[in-house]
């Protein structure tokens, strides 16, 4: 973020793979909202079984109906994708940056709470972004997909995550 004086910022991590096509979903999408302060989508795990994708697939739906949920009816914040979304610099200036107490569960939730308050946070699965699915394959989809639930609940509505441990499933 400091490195750069670009409108748009992107948040990608370092396991994931840029698909054709998604910088023009991301342009074509905050041009096409001028209130779109944020905009994120789902991860394709590329490495995982198909039991596994297809578990993941029903989170990812559970997802799409929290975000509806959170961001029309209880307008209390939105959904973002930690290592998948883009925001307007200016936007995230505004709301005072990244969290750092945050270590790991939770960040991309402050990230979606924090912006939803000065403009439209956007989830959709048009911005679907290629990952690894190490960490659920190392902990398991249920417990990986429990975990961030709680914490997304948890930053939502009470501002901190509730758990702070987390694994580190990089490769050495």
């Amino acid at each position: 973020f400091r490195a750069t004086t670009a409108e748009l910022v992107a948040n990608i991590d370092g396991d994931t793979i840029v698909p054709p096509g998604w910088i023009d979903t991301v342009f074509a999408e905050f041009e096409k909202d001028p209130k779109l302060v944020c905009l994120s989508g789902p991860y394709v795990y590329y490495d995982l079984h198909i039991g596994q994708r297809m578990i993941v697939g029903m989170f990812y739906g559970l997802t799409s109906l929290i975000y509806w949920i959170n961001r029309y009816v209880l307008r209390v914040g939105s959904v973002v994708q930690g290592g998948n979304f883009v925001f307007k610099r200016a936007a995230w200036a505004q709301v005072g940056g990244y969290d750092r107490s945050i270590q790991f569960f939770g960040e991309d939730t402050d990230v979606a709470v924090r912006l939803s308050k000065v403009g439209a946070v956007k989830w959709t699965f048009a911005l679907k972004m290629k990952t690894s699915g190490r960490r659920l394959e190392k902990e398991g989809v249920f417990r990986t997909a429990g975990t961030y639930t709680l914490n997304f609940f948890w930053v939502t509505f009470r501002g901190k995550p509730a758990t702070k441990d987390y694994t580190d499933i990089r490769p050495d």
